[in-house]
């Protein structure tokens, strides 16, 4: 039995200042459905693949924490962590169920505390709006404005406003002296709702820039909702700023970093903290993907395209664990710290220098697998396999998450959660007499097996997974194939939801806005603010 605690105990974790991995191990949209405000979000079917960067220091105090009511997910994930050497771990007794009982806020959907920060900002900072009818005024009589889309490139091409610059996080003021030279130009930042685009505008607000900021009322959404079209496709990127406009981002972000005081370290300084075994450090890289291959710190993690900003806990998931966050611009990461710093979740510090002298790794980032060298499944070749299926000798079973099985998965396989796989094969009827397992590259495959064949079921799995399949030239489909297991591994986005998308997106927008009351109903957060 995990040791288990109350959530009095779990309260007094949370504010005691010292290291925590508050995790929350139930799929994203059980999740999404109702959590606690600072649990994150590890699902217990991945956290071999997600912990060596999220809580990469086995002796960090962790509590798990699942639905309550008979849901056994964090015991099964306590002892699954034992297993791999986290030795520091706790259960919430009765699960975010008891903690709701005990008088806490339960949040639906998924970000929330980055959300919640966003109206704090708003608040502290003075964010000023533009109306989307507005802007396409300004739009349509050719008045000097530039719109920044503070998304990352996948989001921005999937909708924007007509002309808008694709700028993400950070790049919104790497662009801005570039894009808008003439100070009477308005700088316009949006998202697709508040987030990024409330953040984007004060930061160019605080950092001094000449120009009148604003950000996009309810950004691409209130675009949408205000009757207007969406530009889709990959419409234009900021370009890398010139000499004087990288100078400029320079000056500009090294005022943020100043107003929240973050400290800037040298690497005898790193080292001396990487050697401290009772503190977590993360060494986060701001710089694009292509850059973070081509050589990085050793151990350093790749955050590109303004997703700390947004998603801080999917890159660093211990509450006050020392955070390094480093780029080769003098823009990127004191912008982020900026905000990490005013987030209050971590102790936030700038690299100097972070490459120069340095011996570097190279290749785009791959996180160590936790348990992967126990994990000696059966092997089986995609060709095997297929001729097994094809003589009903054996159920072929695809692990990869829900949308890469939908884009494509081998013919005749059936999709399962490697979190519901032993309940999805026990209610297989006629049972099959083997079970082949496969995954995008199988490694989540053979860490999965372990569990089929402890529950005594004959299993091996596709050596090289759905890679290796296609490699061999075997067909594949398309579409909903056969589902085993609830499609809960991915949290809707508001327009992405049944039902009418535009009423969909007005309860997000009110949701959103109204966030930050029920985070004081809970008790606050430890947001502080150099916006004031």
């Amino acid at each position: 039995m995990s040791k288990r605690i109350s959530s009095s105990d779990l309260e007094s974790m949370l504010a005691d200042g010292a290291e925590i991995a508050f995790l929350d191990v139930r799929e994203p949209v059980d999740f999404g459905s109702g959590h606690a405000f600072l649990a994150v979000n590890i699902p217990r079917g991945r956290m071999e693949l997600e912990l060596t960067q999220r809580v990469p220091r086995p002796t960090t105090r962790m509590v798990l924490c699942d639905g309550g009511g008979g849901d056994e997910d964090a015991d099964r994930a306590a002892a699954r962590l034992a297993e791999l050497g986290y030795d520091n771990v706790s259960v919430l007794d009765g699960g975010a169920a008891a903690w709701a009982a005990a008088g806490h806020e339960l949040f639906t959907d998924i970000e929330v505390p980055v959300k919640a920060f966003t109206a704090f900002a708003e608040h502290h900072g003075g964010a000023a709006f533009i109306t989307p009818a507005d802007l396409k005024a300004r739009l349509d009589r050719g008045a000097p404005t530039v719109v920044l889309d503070a998304r990352p490139g996948p989001e921005y091409a999937s909708g924007h406003v007509p002309g808008a610059y694709d700028a993400p996080g950070p790049d919104v003021l790497r662009s801005v002296a570039d894009l808008a030279p003439d100070p009477e130009t308005l700088v316009v930042v949006n998202c697709m709702s508040r987030t990024r685009g409330i953040l984007g505008s004060l930061g160019l607000r605080k950092s001094d820039v000449p120009n009148p900021v604003v950000a996009l009322l309810d950004g691409t959404h209130g675009w949408r909702l205000a009757g207007y079209a969406l530009e889709k496709g990959p419409g234009k990127t900021a370009p890398p700023p010139s000499a004087s406009g990288l100078a400029a981002a320079q000056r500009r972000a090294a005022i943020l970093a100043g107003r929240a005081g973050v400290p800037r370290i040298d690497h005898a300084a790193l080292a001396r903290w990487r050697a401290d075994a009772g503190r977590t450090v993360y060494v986060i890289d701001l710089r694009d993907a292509q850059a973070y291959a081509q050589g990085h710190l050793a151990g350093s993690i790749s955050a590109p395209a303004g997703n700390a900003i947004m998603t801080p806990d999917r890159f660093a998931a211990t509450m006050n664990a020392r955070v390094v966050l480093v780029d080769d611009d003098g823009v990127r990461a004191p912008v982020t710290a900026f905000w990490w710093h005013q987030f209050g979740w971590y102790e936030v510090a700038l690299l100097d220098a972070p490459f120069v002298g340095q011996t570097l790794e190279t290749g785009a980032a791959k996180p160590a697998v936790l348990g992967i060298g126990q994990a000696r499944p059966k092997p089986v070749s995609a060709a095997d396999a297929a001729g097994a299926l094809a003589r009903g000798e054996a159920a072929l079973i695809d692990l990869s998450s829900r949308d890469a099985y939908r884009a494509g998965h081998p013919v005749g396989s059936a999709w399962a959660l490697r979190s519901r796989l032993v309940a999805a094969v026990q209610a297989l009827q006629p049972p099959p007499a083997a079970v082949i397992l496969t995954s995008d590259d199988g490694v989540l495959a053979r860490l999965a097996a372990a569990e089929l064949e402890t529950a005594g079921v004959s299993v091996a799995v596709i050596d090289g997974g759905n890679g290796a399949w296609r490699a061999a030239g075997l067909a594949e489909e398309a579409g909903d194939g056969e589902q085993l297991s609830p499609p809960v591994d991915r949290w809707l986005r508001s327009a992405e939801r049944p039902g009418d998308p535009e009423a969909n997106i007005r309860a997000y927008l009110a949701w959103e806005t109204s966030l930050l009351e029920q985070v004081e109903r809970d008790g606050g957060a430890p947001y502080r603010s150099c916006l004031d």
